[in-house]
C-alpha cells in the first residue's frame, strides 16, 4: 500500500551564471473545464495530439505523465511547509540529462493539510501540459457519457500535476527546463 501524501522533488537546475534549484511537488488536480474555474491555460491545442492521447489514456485507463502547473506565491510559503520534511535523505534520487533529481515522500498529516489550505483559493496557470489536461477532461467526459454520472469524489475528475510556486527561485524556462522527474 502507498503511503497518502505529498511527493515533493527538488531540481537543480543549471544556468549559464549560475545553479538554483527548483521546489516542486506532485499532486491531484481537480479538473475543471477552462474559464470556469481557477485553472488557467496560455496555448491552444490541436485534436490530433489530443486524440492520440485519448487513445492512449482509454487503452491504460491511466494518467502516464503530469502537467506542470504555476500558482502564485510570493513569499513562497508552500515550499516553506516542505522544508522540515526534506531535511533527511531522499526516498528517491535519480540523474537523468546530468541533471539531479531528488524525490520525498511527504506524509505528515500537518503538512499535507497546509499545502491544501494554502493552495485552495490560489489559481493554477498550466505551464506545460495542456494537451494532456485536455485529453484528462475529454476522457472525463467520455466515461460520464458511457457510464452515466460520476460520484463528486471519482478520481476520474483530477490529473496528475507537478505544482511549483511562481516567486521559486529557479522558476526561469527553456525549452529544455520541462520538468524531468520521478514517477
Amino acid at each position: 500500500m502507498r503511503p497518502r501524501g505529498c511527493t515533493f522533488i527538488t531540481k537543480p537546475i543549471a544556468w549559464p551564471e549560475e545553479t538554483l534549484t527548483r521546489r516542486m511537488f506532485f499532486a491531484r488536480l481537480r479538473l475543471e473545464l477552462f474559464g470556469e474555474g481557477s485553472i488557467f491555460a496560455h496555448e491552444q491545442t490541436f485534436g490530433g495530439p489530443k486524440e492520440d492521447r485519448l487513445k492512449l489514456t482509454i487503452a491504460t485507463r491511466f494518467n502516464l505523465s503530469p502537467i506542470f502547473g504555476l500558482y502564485p506565491d510570493s513569499k513562497n510559503e508552500v515550499a516553506a511547509l516542505f522544508e522540515p520534511e526534506i531535511e533527511r535523505e531522499p526516498d528517491q534520487f535519480a540523474v537523468l540529462d546530468e541533471v539531479q533529481n531528488s524525490l520525498w515522500v511527504v506524509t505528515e498529516p500537518r503538512v499535507t493539510a497546509a499545502v491544501r489550505d494554502l493552495l485552495a483559493d490560489r489559481p493554477v496557470f498550466i505551464a506545460d501540459g495542456h494537451h494532456r489536461y485536455s485529453t484528462a477532461l475529454m476522457y472525463r467526459q467520455r466515461e460520464i457519457d458511457e457510464t452515466g454520472e460520476l460520484s463528486p469524489t471519482d478520481p476520474i475528475h483530477y490529473v496528475l500535476a507537478v505544482l511549483c510556486g511562481m516567486e521559486d527561485p529557479a522558476r526561469r524556462f527553456s525549452p529544455i527546463s520541462a520538468p524531468s522527474l520521478i514517477c
